[in-house]
């Protein structure tokens, strides 16, 4: 993906970025500009009151807005607690 701003490849934090908007393209253009944004990108969507995922390319993750919050922590760490309680059966 190539930065508009400085005509060379992004260099971004983030692996993966998902946005809820009016359209899909609304969505689409928010979540290409949060890629190129880099780590301005929670700021900006928060600015424009966007619901977005972020994960990061280490695997962070961050939830902005309203998008939805998973149930339960599903984290590779968390997983073994949720066994043996019986969450995941």
């Amino acid at each position: 993906m190539i930065d508009p701003r400085t005509g060379v490849p992004a260099r971004t934090p983030w692996a993966e970025a998902s946005v809820i908007a009016g359209t899909c393209l609304d969505a689409n253009t928010a979540a290409t500009c949060a890629l190129v944004l880099g780590e301005d990108a929670p700021a900006h969507l928060q600015r424009h009151r966007l619901a977005a995922r972020l994960v990061g390319d280490d695997g962070r993750l961050e939830l902005l807005g309203a998008w939805p919050r998973p149930a339960a922590d599903l984290s590779p760490a968390a997983l073994p607690a949720l066994v043996e309680a019986g969450a995941l059966a």
